[in-house]
């Protein structure tokens, strides 16, 4: 006579975990979800803080070579604030 055996479960990552004292590896399924998020964020960020950095770089760079633009930022905005006044609609 053949005696099988009781099937046992499968354990889950979570129970070796707790059965080996390894509680770090708990995380590791969800480090492997976040990381690659992560990556992108970090390389969108960046992106934007360089073309930011760049954009304002470049802005100081004319407004230095133009000191003439400074003289024109309250003539441009009264005649901005006219036309406005002039075409815009009430809201």
């Amino acid at each position: 006579m053949l005696i099988r055996p009781p099937s046992v479960p499968k354990p889950s990552i979570r129970a070796l975990a707790r059965r080996f004292q390894l509680d770090h590896l708990v995380a590791l399924p969800e480090m492997v979800r976040w990381i690659p998020i992560a990556f992108v964020v970090g390389i969108l960020s960046g992106t934007a803080s360089a073309v930011l950095l760049f954009s304002l770089e470049l802005a100081t760079r004319v407004r230095e070579s133009h000191l003439w633009l400074i003289a024109l930022l309250p003539v441009s905005g009264f005649f901005i604030g006219w036309l406005y006044h002039r075409f815009g609609r009430s809201v």
